[in-house]
C-alpha cells in the first residue's frame, strides 16, 4: 500500500505541464434508417504536443459503418485544432454505442492518455409516430475538464514534497499501531456442515409452518438444507440445482440405501412445491427422520471417527 501512495506522489512531482482540450460527439443521436450523421473528433494541442495514437478509421461501434472521413487542422495563435470527421451510417433500429475512445498526448518529456466517454444513437422505424419515438436529450458534446499544471509545477513543489513526506509518515505510523489489529480481524470461523444442517432442521421443526399448513415454505426450507448441506460437503453448488441433478450428482458418491431415501425426501418435496399436493401428516415426521439420518450417514466428520475407533478383536 505505501508502495502505490509513495508512487502516486512522485507521479505528481514530476508531472509535466500537460493538458487536454478535447471532445467527441455525434449529431444527431436520433435518427431514421438513412439519415445522414456526423461523428466528430476534435482536439486542441500545444505547440510541443503531438498524438502517437490513431484515430481508428476501421471501426466506431456495433451496427455503425463509416461512408466517409476527413481530418482538417485549424491553427488559433500557437494552438492547432485538429478535427477528425466520419460520415456514419446505421444499418438496424434499435440503440448503438461509439465506445469510449482513448487518446495518447505525448510531449519530449511525457505523455497522457486522454479518455472520451461513449456516445449513444437510436435509430428509429420510419414509421414511428411522434408517441412512439425515443424520449432522448439532444446529443451535446460532453464537458472536458482541462488541467492545466504549469502554476502547480512552478509554485507547488514544496508543497509535493510536503505532502509526499506526510503520506509516508502516515503509512508507517498506521502500519506500526494498526497492524497487529488488522491481522486478528476478519477472522473466520469454521462451521462444521453437519452441524449447521441440523440445527436448521430443529429450528424449521420448531416453526409454527405445518401448524399453519404453510407446507410450500415448509419444504421448500426443508430441500434448501439438505441441498446446502451436500453442496457443503462436496464443494459444488447444489443448491442451485433441480432435483434430477442433484440425484444425479450424489447417486456417484452416495450407497444405495442413502440415494433412495434422499430421493424419496426431493420427490416428495417437489409434489408439494410445485403440484400442491398435501401428505398425511405423519409423512412428515419420517421425512424428517430421513433427512436426519442422511446426514448422520454422510457426515465426513462422523464417518472419520467411526474409522477412527478400534475394531473387535478375535481373541
Amino acid at each position: 500500500m505505501m508502495t502505490r501512495w509513495i508512487g502516486l506522489w512522485l507521479v505528481v512531482l514530476v508531472s509535466h505541464t500537460l493538458a487536454f482540450d478535447g471532445f467527441h460527439s455525434v449529431t444527431p443521436n436520433i435518427v431514421t434508417l438513412g439519415d445522414p450523421i456526423t461523428y466528430r473528433v476534435q482536439m486542441t494541442l500545444e505547440p510541443d504536443e503531438t498524438i502517437s495514437s490513431s484515430i481508428d478509421t476501421r471501426y466506431v461501434g456495433d451496427n455503425i459503418t463509416i461512408r466517409d472521413h476527413q481530418v482538417s487542422t485549424e491553427v488559433q495563435g500557437n494552438q492547432s485544432i485538429i478535427t477528425h470527421e466520419f460520415s456514419l451510417a446505421l444499418f438496424q433500429k434499435g440503440l448503438a454505442t461509439i465506445p469510449t475512445r482513448s487518446i495518447v498526448i505525448q510531449t519530449p518529456t511525457s505523455q497522457m492518455t486522454a479518455t472520451l466517454p461513449s456516445l449513444q444513437l437510436f435509430c428509429q422505424s420510419v414509421f414511428a409516430t411522434a408517441n412512439q419515438q425515443i424520449n432522448a436529450a439532444p446529443n451535446t458534446p460532453p464537458q472536458v475538464i482541462t488541467i492545466d499544471w504549469a502554476p502547480y509545477v512552478k509554485k507547488g513543489f514544496i508543497w509535493a514534497l510536503l505532502v509526499g513526506i506526510g503520506i509516508i509518515l502516515v503509512q508507517l505510523i498506521r502500519r506500526r499501531f494498526f497492524n497487529k489489529s488488522a491481522q486478528s480481524a476478519d477472522v473466520d470461523v469454521y462451521v462444521d456442515p453437519a452441524e449447521d444442517a441440523l440445527s436448521r432442521l430443529a429450528t424449521l421443526k420448531e416453526s409454527s409452518l405445518l401448524d399453519s399448513q404453510q407446507l410450500q415454505a415448509y419444504y421448500l426450507e426443508f430441500t434448501d438444507i439438505l441441498k446446502h448441506y451436500f453442496g457443503a460437503i462436496y464443494d459444488q453448488h447444489i443448491a442451485e440445482m433441480t432435483t434430477h441433478e442433484t440425484l444425479t450428482y450424489t447417486k456417484r458418491r452416495l450407497d444405495s440405501e442413502t440415494q433412495k431415501r434422499l430421493k424419496k425426501i426431493l420427490d416428495l418435496s417437489d409434489l408439494v412445491k410445485f403440484a400442491m399436493f398435501i401428505p398425511d401428516p405423519t409423512i412428515h415426521d419420517d421425512i424428517f427422520q430421513k433427512a436426519v439420518d442422511i446426514i448422520h450417514r454422510t457426515n465426513p466428520k462422523d464417518f472419520a471417527e467411526q474409522v477412527a475407533q478400534p475394531g473387535d478383536s478375535n481373541e
